[in-house]
């Protein structure tokens, strides 16, 4: 039910349905939600416009589209008039088209793309809201050992775009050697102004 569906942060979604869908009925039934509230849901938790454009494709096909919110997610609804529960011949660009936008973990790539979550500090790997060796000890451990971060931006410690053995020496050789600073958003939060496929799900130190 869509009352147990609590997103931990927004998330892009594309829908490719046809009116005629008898699994997926476009208007729900007793057991499926219909198609509008679906969107409308997820419109709310990307904080996207709350009303669409359309715009028609041809072949009976129109694409409503909820302009995205503050984190470049997005909402894309692909109606097809009489389709039924088939793949349509377009699915595959229309699906890369949208996906394209987004990183593997489901951010937007582009440098207006801001985190959704006030920003982050470089070089806060862990992000306790201080940098100190332990944060460069946590970009080793995720560079060679299969750790997890959640904000890929404050690993980036050169602001290269890349997460490498690099990033763990700007880190330490800013703590140890008094080489400067680090590029912004440091020593304050703010946003990356670089544009690039790294991600930050989630930053909790600002």
């Amino acid at each position: 039910s869509q009352s147990a569906c609590t997103p931990a942060q927004p998330i892009g979604i594309v829908h490719i349905l046809g009116t005629n869908d008898f699994y997926a009925p476009y208007n729900g039934n007793q057991y499926s939600i219909a198609t509008s509230v679906q969107n409308s849901f997820w419109a709310a938790v990307n904080q996207a416009q709350s009303v669409p454009t359309e715009t028609s494709q041809g072949g009976g096909v129109t694409l409503f589209q909820w302009a995205e919110g503050p984190g470049c997610h997005t909402v894309a609804h692909y109606r097809i008039q009489n389709g039924d529960h088939g793949w349509p011949a377009f699915s595959q660009q229309a699906l890369w088209s949208f996906f394209s936008n987004y990183t593997l973990a489901g951010t937007g790539i582009g440098p207006g793309c801001a985190p959704t979550n006030g920003g982050f500090r470089r070089g806060d790997v862990n992000g306790d809201g201080s940098l100190n060796i332990s944060d460069a000890v946590s970009a080793l451990i995720y560079l060679f050992d299969g750790g997890q971060v959640d904000c890929e931006s404050a690993v980036d410690g050169n602001d290269d775009g890349s997460i490498n053995l690099a990033d763990a020496v700007s880190i330490l050789a800013y703590l140890f050697s008094g080489s400067g600073t680090l590029p912004a958003p440091f020593p304050d939060c703010g946003t990356d102004s670089t544009a690039d496929a790294l991600d930050c799900l989630q930053y909790n130190g600002c």
